[in-house]
């Protein structure tokens, strides 16, 4: 059974989600000895570095030229404009916050899948979005210190954008996917993403000199990078492959359970009642939305 590959996607996409609620509680550890340019820089760079090798060993087709500019922009959206609105936001907000807001990831890559027609929004879909959209704003109105209320609510904002961003490219990289091997397409995406990034980080490097990491933030980094950037996204990436994208996204649920219990851990975040029943209700949403699923077929 378990040589199922809608079995082993499933597998694969957990685990990815919970290494990428690891890099939640990791980015808001480390963002003060940085700043969110840098940090994506380095998650991508250090990522490309483990998946770079199936480029020189992988057995792949020629990558036909029109597929570069998509393979390009996927590249820039995910792996270079993503992390900068998740390490911005993760500035102002806690990583329990941060990792909720990412999990509205499923419910964008649903309506994107809707809106191309390679799912149907039935009842049981809409009521699941109401419950979940409802669950985060119910954790989410757990107000903050009124001195920097706005700060966090600025951070929320940018990280639903974030969350908008592996939407679509949950969506728009199946075409690549049905063409070329997900390793190839992962190796090939995140490098162009951190090629795009270097040129501004170097300018800010040159400008303001290079973090200063403490020893426990270099581990922090290099989780971010190896778990949170090449392994996790390798993982996604070859999950997206071999099932649909709703079924692969909603396994980002995992992400706010894995921050959240870290960040309570470790950086004495509050974890309250609110909070607890929000996201139980996202979780019950996101369900509901997916099972059954009576849309495409894996």
């Amino acid at each position: 059974m378990f040589a199922s590959p809608a079995l082993r996607a499933a597998v694969a996409a957990a685990a990815a989600s919970v290494f990428f609620g690891g890099m939640v509680f990791c980015t808001r550890f480390v963002i003060d000895q940085t700043e969110p340019l840098t940090l994506a820089f380095f998650r991508f760079g250090i990522g490309f570095v483990c998946v770079a090798p199936v480029l020189v060993r992988h057995q792949r087709p020629r990558v036909q030229r029109a597929d570069w500019g998509a393979i390009a922009c996927l590249g820039v959206l995910l792996y270079a404009l993503m992390p900068i609105l998740v390490s911005a936001g993760l500035q102002f907000s806690y990583a329990s916050r941060g990792a909720l807001a990412l999990a509205s990831q499923p419910l964008f890559t649903l309506l994107l899948a809707c809106w191309r027609g390679e799912e149907r929004l039935t009842p049981v879909k809409l009521f699941g979005i109401a419950l979940a959209m409802g669950g985060l704003g119910l954790a989410l109105s757990e107000g903050p210190p009124q001195t920097s209320a706005s700060l966090v609510w600025a951070g929320d904002a940018l990280l639903f954008c974030a969350a908008l961003c592996i939407a679509v490219y949950n969506v728009y990289s199946q075409p690549q996917l049905q063409r070329y091997p997900a390793p190839v397409f992962t190796a090939l995406s995140m490098g162009l993403g951190a090629l795009s990034l270097a040129p501004f980080t170097f300018g800010v490097g040159l400008a303001q000199g290079w973090p200063a990491f403490t020893p426990s933030g270099w581990a922090a980094v290099l989780y971010i990078g190896t778990f949170g950037g090449g392994i996790g996204y390798a993982l996604w990436v070859w999950a997206l492959a071999h099932t649909s994208p709703t079924r692969v996204a909603i396994f980002l649920t995992l992400n706010p359970l894995t921050a959240t219990l870290l960040g309570g851990a470790f950086l004495d975040e509050p974890i309250t009642p609110r909070f607890a029943v929000g996201l139980l209700a996202v979780l019950a949403g996101i369900v509901a939305v997916h099972y059954p699923d009576s849309g495409r077929a894996d």
